[in-house]
């Protein structure tokens, strides 16, 4: 599954939806935001980072489901199978809760089992794992719900994020993070943990007055009050300052750029170039050249 390239604000723009997220999790603020139908759907275009950060968590309403594939693998479905996951840890660990203004209740699953998984897991504790929660064991990982065993590596699709997971368990080389469908190219970020879960089939409902007073959320109505201290600064905009080696590259914002306690951060995806903003580059080959051809492949090039 390819994952959606974060919303890019170009220039200093009034603040979104996006933004009042990072700057939550910039600041490290425990808040819930309330948003409109139009806001849910932008973010879940971008689905990504809202299912695969354990700080943020969109509750998912079933009301707009139209505007979605259904089954397993809807967006309803997978951000009731992460609320399922983060509600049983207690909200351990979110930051930011979102939810469309009018929603009343939040359904949930009730889970007869569930395996915390760390890079210091064992092999069989893994396996073991895996098996309780009836993955399927397959040659290569193609969807949820599947895995597959390279040596000392276990790649497995869980329906609680948007990319599959690879856990090296080679001595030394121990690590868990998510990798590419397309590519099987691992991704730089490690993940400290997660969790195999296996759900019931019962439905459950908790109101989200109760989840506030719970998870002991601040709700902010009038989120413009979290970035009164902060300045948005566009993708494009970043290239063009001649301090660009003074940005702070973080990998806990996705969204934009903003100067913070004086300070410029930006997410970490953008620390690579813009294409638009980059010289194209062409190779250039010259007769003698080693080359390899996509039909025949290795050879000399004799002319053009």
């Amino acid at each position: 599954m390819k994952q959606s390239e974060p919303h890019l604000n170009k220039g200093a723009l009034s603040p979104s939806i996006h933004n009042y997220i990072d700057v939550a999790l910039l600041q490290n603020k425990r808040v819930a935001l309330p948003i409109s139908t139009d806001e849910y759907v932008r973010l879940t275009a971008a689905l990504g980072p809202i299912l695969d950060d354990e700080r943020i968590l969109l509750l998912g309403n079933k009301n707009i489901d139209n505007y979605f594939v259904k089954g397993f693998g809807s967006v309803y479905e997978k951000l009731t199978h992460k609320f399922t996951s983060v509600q049983a840890e207690g909200f351990q660990g979110v930051v930011v809760c979102l939810f469309i203004r009018s929603q009343k209740n939040i359904n949930y699953y009730e889970l007869t089992k569930s395996y915390k998984i760390l890079k210091t897991s064992t092999y069989q504790n893994i396996l073991d794992a895996l098996n309780m929660v009836n993955y399927e064991k397959v040659q290569r990982v193609q969807g949820v719900g599947q895995f597959c065993i390279k040596g000392g590596v276990i790649d497995l699709f869980s329906p609680l994020y948007s990319q599959p997971i690879r856990i090296c368990l080679y001595e030394g080389e121990e690590s868990i993070r998510f990798y590419s469908l397309e590519s099987g190219l691992s991704g730089e970020t490690e993940l400290k943990r997660f969790r195999l879960n296996k759900e019931g089939k019962g439905v459950q409902v908790m109101s989200i007055d109760t989840l506030l007073r719970k998870a002991g959320f601040v709700t902010m109505n009038s989120p413009v009050q979290l970035i009164n201290k902060v300045k948005i600064i566009g993708y494009e905009s970043l290239y063009h300052k001649k301090n660009n080696k003074q940005i702070v590259w973080s990998d806990k914002i996705y969204f934009s750029g903003y100067k913070y306690n004086g300070k410029y951060v930006a997410p970490k995806l953008y620390k690579k170039k813009p294409s638009s903003l980059q010289t194209p580059s062409v190779p250039v080959l010259e007769i003698g050249d080693y080359v390899c051809h996509e039909d025949f492949g290795v050879g000399i090039l004799k002319g053009f």
